[in-house]
């Protein structure tokens, strides 16, 4: 991987968790490709939908997480690339009382890495 290309993919991956942490409709929508999909599994439930769609109408009907989850830590854990796909995983803690493990697919479409997939699994802390 190009060293510009780790920093391009590091940005969006930090863009997101500075999105979730700043309530930032507007740039959570930025780092998802429109057609992005979101699985995920919390507790005992499954579901795969619209990324953007879901995470934007969740953070539109709730206040923002600073308030919420003021102990909210989001850490990228590692990015693998090969060409035009990467893959990375983060955690994102304390957050709404669950602790999560986000996998995502990136993909570099016109030189800009943008999130194609988000797959992420939450647990009680």
């Amino acid at each position: 991987m190009s060293a510009n290309d780790q920093e391009q993919i590091e940005k969006v991956l930090q863009d997101y968790i500075d999105a979730v942490w700043n309530h930032d409709t507007v740039l959570m929508t930025r780092v998802f490709h429109r057609q992005a999909v979101l699985s995920s599994h919390i507790e005992n439930e499954f579901s795969i939908v619209p990324a953007v769609e879901a995470i934007v109408g969740y953070m539109n009907s709730i206040p923002p997480i600073a308030e919420t989850s003021p102990k909210f830590e989001g850490r990228i854990i590692s990015i693998e690339h090969a060409g035009t796909a990467a893959s990375a995983t983060i955690t994102e803690n304390h957050l709404e009382g669950l602790n999560f493990t986000t996998f995502f697919q990136l993909h570099k479409i016109d030189e800009s890495w943008i999130i194609t997939s988000k797959a992420t699994y939450g647990e009680p802390e």
